[in-house]
């Protein structure tokens, strides 16, 4: 009975030891840059908030941290540019993109890049592009975005290249203690945004490459 009761514990010792590491398992870092901006109005205003729609989205998901990069001359488009600015908070991954306004219509070119270069020294990237005829149809496709972003950060879960860098060149944990109601209020303002810089909004069209 004694042999029996010891190698009982010693195999409930063993499942509690396998499962430590997962349960204490960091949160992976994302870092979340402004956006850069190509529109003639509301430069400002576009650039914080299409980064605190994504931030608050992203930042609701389990397993995840958000950081946010508030410097706006951080907003670029180019992967190794981003991934540096990433590296110098501690992310794992980083969020980059633009948002252009072009006569009638809109488009909203997102990118999420690893900040851990793969062996042959490539940046690992997953794109999407949304077009439409105003930033409001762009808005509600935020979600589907987000989601896969989060997908693709949870598949690979790299450790932060470099440690966190000082608490100034980041905000705070956007999508935490996000509410809805303050979601709610930032969509509708944005909302109101677009109907002064697009006077003739146009059907929406929909493309995106980014992979699951």
């Amino acid at each position: 009975m004694n042999a029996r009761r010891s190698t009982l514990a010693l195999a409930t010792l063993a499942l509690l030891l396998a499962a430590a590491p997962a349960l204490a398992a960091p949160p992976v870092k994302v870092a979340i840059l402004p956006m850069r901006v190509n529109a003639t109005e509301t430069h400002n205003y576009l650039q914080k908030g299409l980064a605190d729609m994504l931030s608050s989205r992203i930042g609701r998901a389990e397993g995840i941290s958000v950081l946010r990069v508030e410097d706006p001359s951080k907003a670029t488009t180019d992967a190794r540019e981003a991934v540096a600015a990433a590296k110098e908070v501690g992310a794992a991954y980083v969020v980059y993109g633009s948002f252009t306004a072009f006569g009638g219509g809109a488009s909203l070119d997102v990118e999420c890049a690893a900040t851990e270069s793969a062996a042959d020294g490539s940046v690992d990237r997953r794109e999407a592009f949304v077009q439409a005829g105003n930033l409001g149809e762009i808005i509600p496709q935020l979600d589907d975005i987000s989601s896969k972003i989060v997908r693709f950060a949870q598949s690979g879960a790299r450790a932060p290249a470099v440690s966190a860098g000082p608490p100034a060149a980041t905000g705070a944990a956007a999508g935490a203690g996000a509410s809805t109601a303050e979601v709610h209020a930032l969509e509708q303002r944005i909302e109101a945004l677009e109907r002064i810089v697009f006077s003739e909004p146009k059907g929406a069209v929909e493309e995106e490459t980014i992979g699951d």
